[in-house]
């Protein structure tokens, strides 16, 4: 009898399912709109700051005719410049040196570079008889960070400061040194007939000093003579 061949075992393999990795793509995708989203909170933050706090900052504080200083300019003025805590007091400075500034030329003030340059240089030489260049830029550099200024900015102030001065000079040089001088004479009376009737007596020719000792309210005006009331 013969033999059967031996039958073959079917052996059925189950393949194990891995968790399929992410792609390089569906990462950057993801990494993109993550740093999307930051940038509009960002933005967010930075939109409300500005209308909340700088937006202010930016406003117009002072008008002097078309000049305007905002409050950004008065606050570094009072903070670095002038160390003051008087709101009032520095826009009240601040306005009356712009008008210096718009009124010297009425005047014929003008401030040339050299005059700015002259005044920077002796203030930074101090008591040095001399000062090297390199030493002058160093101080300038440094004054301009302690003052939180621009460089326009410090050289507008400078030239207010020696248009003041040119300023004041000429006006000491033109004040008068005589004025004309009015006596004034005063009867004290209580009231309008009163006033009448006196007014009537001294177009008559009566003595103005008899009607101010005889009809004066005013004890100290009585007692005075024409030539000595004032």
């Amino acid at each position: 009898m013969a033999k059967k061949p031996p039958r073959k075992r079917v052996m059925a393999r189950v393949l194990e399912t891995r968790p399929e990795e992410p792609r390089p793509t569906i990462r950057r995708a993801t990494i993109v709109f993550a740093v999307a989203i930051l940038a509009v909170i960002a933005i967010s933050i930075v939109v409300g700051l500005y209308f909340t706090v700088w937006q202010d900052l930016w406003s117009p504080a002072i008008r002097v005719n078309d000049k305007t200083f905002n409050m950004d300019y008065v606050i570094r003025r009072m903070k670095y410049l002038d160390k003051t805590t008087d709101v009032v007091s520095m826009m009240t400075t601040i306005t009356e040196e712009e008008l210096v500034r718009q009124g010297a030329p009425r005047y014929g003030i003008e401030v040339t570079q050299e005059e700015i340059d002259e005044l920077l240089r002796a203030v930074a030489r101090g008591d040095n008889e001399t000062i090297s260049e390199s030493e002058f830029r160093e101080w300038y550099r440094n004054v301009l960070n302690e003052t939180k200024l621009s460089e326009g900015e410090y050289t507008e102030w400078i030239t207010t400061y020696i248009m003041v001065d040119q300023l004041n000079a000429i006006l000491t040089d033109n004040v008068p040194t005589v004025a004309e001088h009015a006596h004034l004479y005063i009867i004290v009376l209580p009231s309008a007939e009163a006033t009448e009737e006196a007014l009537a007596r001294l177009e008559e020719g009566e003595d103005f000093s008899e009607l101010a000792r005889e009809l004066s309210l005013d004890e100290a005006s009585a007692e005075h003579e024409p030539d000595e009331v004032r």
